[in-house]
């Protein structure tokens, strides 16, 4: 059977995928996970050739599943959902973890109050060698939420997040589905939002955002537990903030408001053109107080005072004659 697929197969397969609804990213997954079954028939002398070697799919995200979920949006949700929920969507959020695996596997043990850094376990990356955790810094954000978890959680709880949670998601087989999407859709409707797409790994993404705007993209790879290149590829973006910034970047003087249609607030332009020319009056006077200041306190024999006089120096250069060079004042 598998001696019967050909490069042509491959090709078919993958213009099946794309005639569904399926993402360009779900399709490039699909198209490697059939090359690595192939490839391992191939490398144990099963088929001469791996027919999937030349089939690719590029990744793309499209611009309508690229969402960057604000600070306001965070704080409408605190306001509508429980401390179980509160804990799992700021570890999200603002500790940059997978959910849920990474979230339903932080333990009490893991959090270093006194180093203010949490160990993050990723059974997603643990069968890489050095990836089965990584530490974080316990942002101000993750601070006051795992208090409050602390405070609220069961004598001799072991999971920062409630277990029943983990119980449904980690079964025999690994990890699975525990469903947190559902109440998760149901908070934010209850807040007046709309849930975004991708729910859980846009506000890891947004998270990596803000913390690339501040810190190296190595630092933050490194708490996030992803490489640059992969962050740059999947995670980082470009927000409304991003373009403010860039509008206000190095701009001489005060700025400019600038109205909803687009055009500059009159009254503020008005100002600043007239504090121009009274600017510009105001550091010509200062210049003259200070002239003025100068020349009462300089002596009225200063200005017999000689400078060195290029001739007298000799052709051989300044050394050993340079004692001899001296500043000398005119006879009054």
């Amino acid at each position: 059977m598998l001696l019967s697929i050909t490069e042509g197969d491959a090709e078919d397969f993958k213009t099946f995928l794309r005639s569904g609804k399926l993402a360009s990213t779900t399709i490039s997954k699909r198209l490697r996970f059939a090359k690595m079954f192939f490839e391992y028939a191939r490398k144990h002398r099963m088929i001469p050739e791996n027919p999937f070697a030349g089939v690719r799919q590029a990744e793309t995200l499209p611009a309508e599943r690229v969402y960057f979920v604000t600070r306001k949006e965070y704080d409408q949700i605190m306001e509508v959902c429980d401390p179980t929920w509160r804990t799992i969507i700021t570890l999200c959020r603002y500790g940059g973890l997978r959910c849920p695996t990474e979230v339903l596997s932080l333990r009490w043990i893991d959090v270093k109050w006194d180093k203010e850094r949490i160990v993050v376990r990723s059974p997603k990356t643990e069968h890489h060698p050095g990836k089965a955790q990584r530490t974080i810094p316990m942002f101000w954000e993750l601070k006051k939420v795992l208090l409050e978890a602390y405070e609220l959680a069961p004598a001799g709880a072991d999971y920062v997040v409630d277990t029943k949670y983990r119980l449904a998601a980690l079964r025999a087989t690994g990890w699975n589905g525990c469903n947190l999407r559902t109440p998760f859709t149901r908070i934010l409707k209850r807040a007046g939002l709309e849930p975004w797409p991708k729910l859980f790994h846009t506000m890891r993404s947004s998270r990596e955002t803000e913390l690339v705007n501040k810190f190296s993209i190595h630092k933050v790879a490194a708490w996030l537990g992803n490489t640059p290149k992969i962050a740059l590829k999947h995670y980082l973006q470009v927000t409304d903030e991003d373009f403010q910034q860039a509008a206000e970047f190095e701009r001489p003087g005060v700025a400019v408001p600038i109205s909803k249609s687009g055009t500059v607030c009159g009254t503020q332009a008005a100002q600043n053109a007239a504090q121009q020319p009274a600017a510009t009056a105001s550091t010509t006077q200062q210049e003259t107080k200070q002239a003025a200041a100068r020349e009462r306190l300089m002596p009225p024999d200063a200005t017999g005072c000689l400078l060195l006089q290029p001739a007298e120096v000799e052709l051989d250069g300044l050394e050993p004659t340079t004692p001899a060079l001296q500043t000398r004042c005119s006879p009054n």
